[in-house]
């Protein structure tokens, strides 16, 4: 998860549900040295390791830096809305679980946004 969708509530919602969540903390070793890491940085440290990126942030598919990292990780992210509050972010992770998780073992990686309506491939 990165760190604008790793808040406790977000994170315990797929814990509780027998999920591994691996948060920027768990890739620097705390929060402290985590905060602020720049995009480039935790995506490079995500290849090889079989995760899906969970963000809000689709800049990285905008920015040349970012968007490099982010293909030569070769992982699955999915991107919640930004703006929308911490009961509807994990309504939106419930109803389309499921469907993330598909997504998230497929061969070739790719990017989704997470909507009500489900899941739609960018």
């Amino acid at each position: 998860m990165d760190e604008n969708v790793a808040g406790r509530t977000t994170r315990r919602c797929l814990t509780d549900l027998g999920y591994v969540v691996h948060t920027p903390a768990d890739l620097y070793g705390s929060r402290e040295l985590a905060q602020g890491a720049r995009d480039e940085d935790w995506l490079a440290k995500l290849r090889g390791r079989d995760w899906a990126a969970i963000s809000k942030d689709e800049h990285i598919l905008q920015r040349p830096t970012e968007l490099a990292t982010y293909k030569a990780a070769r992982i699955h992210m999915f991107l919640l809305p930004n703006n929308v509050r911490r009961d509807a972010l994990v309504a939106l992770l419930h109803q389309n679980l499921r469907e993330i998780c598909a997504r998230a073992v497929e061969k070739h990686p790719g990017v989704w946004r997470v909507g009500r309506q489900g899941l739609t491939q960018l």
